[in-house]
């Protein structure tokens, strides 16, 4: 089955808004020639790809903690993610950018990046470098945004809100 990105459906406006005007992040090239670009704030986001793997071998609950508990080490270190999106210029010459979904058996999920290498695996697309937690908090409150798919073209991973909620809590009782 061919896995598609689809633009965000019409929660575009009211995600923005809720990010609170943050500008993302490096706009990262669409294409292939573009692949020696470097984003130093994707640093460390090796040990989320690491657990994951290893979570591909042995799906225990303390792997998907360990998982977990690496993409909040990354928020914390303001670590970034790499999400998939249409980018444009507007009438005023601003740039703007509408984050794409996949749509799955349970609805729209955000499709997120770990790495430039797990990027190039997806069709083409423009992309934007940006915060982790600026872009999962408002999700949070996003209904019709079920969660996040990790690395959606290699070894992937879904969060669902429940999972995203415990990520960005401190002491969440999940990670004790």
């Amino acid at each position: 089955m061919t896995k598609e990105v689809q633009p965000a459906s019409g929660s575009h406006d009211e995600f923005i808004t809720s990010c609170g005007g943050i500008q993302p992040g490096p706009l990262l090239p669409p294409s292939e020639e573009d692949a020696h670009f470097y984003d130093p704030t994707l640093a460390g986001n090796e040990r989320i790809e690491e657990v994951i793997h290893l979570f591909y071998q042995d799906q225990t609950p303390e792997l998907f903690t360990a998982i977990c508990l690496a993409i909040r080490e990354q928020m914390v270190k303001d670590g970034h993610f790499i999400f998939p999106a249409d980018i444009a210029e507007d009438e005023d010459g601003n740039t703007v950018f509408s984050f794409k979904t996949l749509d799955l058996e349970i609805g729209p999920v955000l499709v997120a990046f770990t790495s430039m290498e797990e990027k190039e695996k997806a069709p083409p697309s423009g992309a934007v470098s940006q915060f982790i937690d600026s872009v999962l908090e408002p999700l949070m409150q996003m209904d019709e945004i079920h969660g996040l798919l990790l690395n959606p073209w290699g070894e992937s991973l879904y969060l669902g809100k429940e999972d995203i909620g415990m990520i960005l809590t401190p002491g969440s009782e999940r990670f004790i």
